[in-house]
């Protein structure tokens, strides 16, 4: 899965979020797809020198999207965000 992460060379600093639009219809229905968000967060635990744990939240995203149980609807199922943050956890 690729994820988005901005790192300024040399100076140490870093800026991890998820890219995605605005999705205002989706404020408050818990159906957003949390993925990009998490994964912004493995690109912050690797960049942190924290490579072991980003490796395993990858590989449980990737597990997650490999059995495609708990998706969102953009993906083919309709896993409420919840759902897919949890099954994501559940895989760790």
């Amino acid at each position: 899965m690729r994820h988005e992460g901005e790192r300024a060379p040399n100076d140490g600093i870093a800026v991890f979020e998820a890219v995605h639009g605005e999705a205002a219809d989706l404020v408050g229905k818990d159906f957003a797809n949390p993925l990009t968000l998490v994964g912004s967060a493995v690109l912050m635990l690797d960049h942190l020198g924290e490579a072991a744990a980003a490796r395993a939240i990858d590989a449980a995203i990737q597990r997650v999207l490999t059995y495609r149980k708990e998706v969102t609807r953009d993906l083919g199922d309709s896993a409420r965000t919840i759902e897919v943050a949890k099954a994501i956890a559940a895989t760790l």
